[in-house]
């Protein structure tokens, strides 16, 4: 900016101003974006209605080097929550980009990094940014870290109220030993309608296990201490889990099962926000292995923020009536969403409005929302 005493009422370059450069005469600010590298000597003036001055002022100009990168080069986000980091580089950059983003994230040509991260663990990005003079890149550290999750609902079928029970007329619907979150069996919310009568004895209990035990679950073993399912009869049936996913995300479902050569040995995993439409996510085979294992299922976001979510579980493949299957210590976990949708309520009575065609009801029958 030209300055100067006794009040300039204009200001004034001469001709050889470098390239890219611009004088506001009102003003005196030189501005713009040099194009060129040079050193000129360029006289530089102030004038008033009394007369004016000038003098005489060096522009250097260096050439244009390509973008350093400046913004840290290690950050850390978190598997299901909105992440953002914005690229920075010195020597006037125009455009940016990344790659080997990790899944969930994207970025723009302005710089910005973002989205919501769906897997953890640890991955080297690489960073770019340039101008016309060049490409500059730097390696960014970003650290994904899995998302920390809390029981939505267990049953390890000792634990009241959702006991196992190992005589006949067992119980056709189990409450969550802890958390909140329900067990059918009787035909409800999709269910099959199993039987525990001893002339056709569907569901009773077996002996348990401590694998997949949460924190608090009962570690006693002895019958009944798992609810086992039976009989070739009901190849087909499905049990099903009732629970809340409000304010929650990711459902993680893991439980342990064992059982005999001739029971079921597949089971299929459906989940559905009615209990009426069921959309299949996982299919485990060989559960008629005479141990009891882990399973872990596929994590389950069609279900985020549900109030009332569902799961299914459909067994087959028994061969005989005394064919079992045995569920134990099972656990519904979940992380806290990020986001919870919202809930919008409005309430409130019209007032008597006159029109050309007669008088509006002060007790509308609905109300619309916008913005």
């Amino acid at each position: 900016t030209i300055t100067a005493d006794n009040s300039p009422s204009s200001f004034g370059v001469s001709s050889n101003l470098p390239a890219g450069l611009t004088l506001s005469p009102s003003s005196g600010v030189i501005s713009g974006t040099p194009s060129e590298s040079v050193t000129n000597v360029v006289t530089v003036s102030a004038s008033n209605s009394f007369g004016g001055t000038s003098t005489n002022v060096t522009f250097a100009i260096g050439p244009l080097l390509a973008p350093v990168i400046t913004s840290a080069t290690n950050t850390n986000a978190t598997v299901g929550q909105v992440f953002s980091y914005q690229i920075t580089a010195s020597n006037s950059p125009t455009s940016f980009s990344a790659s080997n983003l990790p899944a969930g994230l994207s970025s723009t040509s302005n710089g910005l990094i973002s989205g919501i991260p769906t897997t953890a663990g640890s991955n080297n990005v690489t960073l770019y940014a340039s101008n016309a003079a060049g490409v500059g890149s730097k390696t960014l550290a970003l650290t994904i870290n899995a998302q920390s999750t809390s029981l939505i609902a267990g049953w390890d079928f000792q634990t009241a109220p959702g006991t196992a029970a190992a005589t006949n007329n067992a119980p056709l619907a189990y409450t969550a030993s802890f958390g909140s979150g329900t067990i059918y069996l009787n035909g409800s919310n999709g269910s099959s309608t199993w039987s525990s009568a001893s002339n056709n004895l569907q569901v009773t209990g077996f002996s348990g296990t401590t694998i997949n035990a949460g924190a608090g679950f009962s570690l006693t073993t002895n019958t009944p201490a798992a609810l086992a399912l039976a009989n070739s009869n009901a190849n087909g049936f499905a049990l099903v889990f009732g629970f809340s996913m409000a304010g929650k995300s990711n459902l993680a479902i893991s439980y342990a099962s064992r059982g005999t050569s001739a029971g079921f040995n597949t089971h299929r995993w459906d989940y559905s926000t009615n209990a009426s439409n069921w959309v299949t996510f996982d299919t485990v085979t060989g559960r008629n292995d005479t141990n009891f294992s882990a399973i872990t299922l596929s994590n389950v976001t069609g279900l985020n923020d549900i109030p009332s979510a569902f799961l299914r579980l459909t067994v087959s493949g028994a061969t005989a009536n005394n064919g079992n299957n045995r569920l134990d210590n099972i656990q519904l976990n979940a992380a806290n969403s990020s986001t919870a949708t919202p809930q919008i309520t409005a309430t409130g009575t019209l007032g008597s409005v006159s029109t050309t065609y007669g008088t509006a009801s002060t007790n509308p029958t609905s109300f619309q929302l916008s913005g």
